[in-house]
């Protein structure tokens, strides 16, 4: 499948994912109510934030490890042997909530049950997100769109089942999703078997070893920016509410959504830059294209937002949640500059060049970090936003000025799009 074909079907299937994503987010927002919300979103947040830790880069480092074709047998070695990393971070974590009272105060209105799905969950999405990675670099990009199509669906009916027996829950969200990646896993593996030698194996320490080595660096990218983006979750939970927490999730799926063209570009650009690895003037033209092309549609996804953001959130969300958007405009802005993130990573990662997005990453974690506190006492939660913004702002621009350099950009007037790259988005589009 080529760059067009692909992106077009990739689009397709991501808006499948992101209806029924809303969906799902819909139907859990009105049934929990603003505070059960915001405890669902807290503990989600942190299931995730342990997933980062544990992951140690593997899955994203493995665009540059992974032999298409060959057997791999040292890169699945690293694979199985690493899943031991998530287990021992939940054995460690689970001893800290049954023991501390610190722990338990932190994961407020949830009881044992729900923490201990919440912790099988670490392991296998660090598996999944193994997998479907592979998947990806394969360029099989269809079936890697069905998984996630499987994945969203599962999740959808388990979600309705509760609904319609009226037992949405916290316990049962958290239930839903694990038989949701179960389902989806089984999938992929049994029906993209040929991708996986996971029965003819071998484990090399010092493979092991250069793997965690260049993956420390990606690793550190990608917690930084997801502390970056999560981070305020944690912030709003300290300083006011788990209602404030669920109503700055309602906000957030604006975020979310607006982050849906790069996070499509992203899954065909993967295998795009793998299977055209020969050919640098390609891969520097075409990744500027995406970058400029992407920044136009998200500049109108954000007018959009702006203006019909009060009657999504009144229709569909409902009344208790319509402080959630004030903090829809500055939300939608940080996004905008956090795709450049998600369009430019590839491209990094390709090249081996991890240290551009670890610095770029840290260097948005440590504003936000700064930043949030201090605009909270100011400005209230709008604050949180804010500290988004200028953290990253601060990162695209670095990142930017990296991909000049290795592009051998001669200005950055490059950067601005021209009437040939309209008329090219418009051939696209008449695909």
């Amino acid at each position: 499948m080529n760059f067009i074909s692909g992106l077009i079907h990739s689009s397709y299937s991501n808006v499948i994912v992101i209806i029924l994503h809303s969906i799902i987010s819909i139907i859990i927002a009105r049934s929990l109510g603003p505070e059960k919300l915001g405890s669902y979103t807290l503990f989600l947040t942190s299931i995730n934030i342990l997933l980062l830790i544990s992951k140690t880069g593997i899955s994203d480092v493995s665009l540059h490890f992974y032999k298409v074709g060959k057997k791999n047998k040292n890169l699945f070695g690293v694979i199985l042997v690493s899943i031991a990393i998530p287990i021992v971070l939940v054995c460690f974590l689970a001893t800290a909530y049954y023991n501390s009272h610190f722990a338990r105060d932190f994961f407020n209105g949830l009881n044992s049950k729900t923490f201990a799905i919440g912790m099988i969950l670490v392991p296998l999405m660090f598996f999944h997100s193994i997998i479907i990675r592979i998947i990806q670099i394969n360029g099989d990009i269809r079936f890697y769109n069905y998984v996630n199509i499987i994945f969203r669906l599962s999740w959808f009916f388990a979600v309705m089942i509760c609904f319609l027996v009226n037992r949405i829950t916290v316990f049962n969200c958290f239930l839903a999703i694990l038989t949701s990646y179960l389902f989806s896993l089984s999938f992929a593996i049994i029906l993209r078997r040929k991708f996986y030698n996971f029965d003819k194996i071998v484990f090399k320490k010092s493979f092991f070893l250069k793997v965690l080595k260049s993956g420390f660096l990606v690793q550190i990218a990608t917690l930084a920016v997801f502390l970056t983006e999560k981070v305020s979750v944690l912030f709003i939970n300290h300083y006011f509410t788990l209602k404030d927490i669920g109503i700055y999730s309602v906000a957030s799926q604006f975020f979310t959504l607006l982050l849906f063209i790069p996070s499509t570009i992203r899954q065909v650009q993967i295998g795009w830059i793998k299977i055209n690895q020969k050919d640098n003037r390609k891969i520097n033209e075409n990744s500027m294209f995406l970058l400029k092309s992407c920044s136009l549609l998200l500049s109108m996804m954000v007018i959009i937002n702006i203006i019909v953001g009060p009657v999504v959130i009144d229709l569909i969300f409902g009344v208790n949640y319509m402080d959630a958007y004030i903090l829809v405009p500055l939300l939608s802005v940080a996004a905008f500059f956090k795709a450049h993130g998600s369009i430019l990573g590839p491209y990094f990662l390709f090249y081996n060049k991890n240290y551009v997005l670890s610095k770029s990453s840290l260097y948005s974690l440590f504003i936000t970090a700064i930043s949030i506190p201090l605009l909270i006492k100011f400005f209230g939660i709008i604050g949180v936003p804010i500290g988004m913004c200028f953290a990253f702002i601060v990162s695209s621009l670095y990142q930017i000025i990296q991909f000049k350099n290795m592009a051998k950009i001669s200005g950055y007037s490059k950067f601005i799009i021209n009437k040939n790259d309209i008329m090219r988005i418009k051939g696209y589009m008449s695909f």
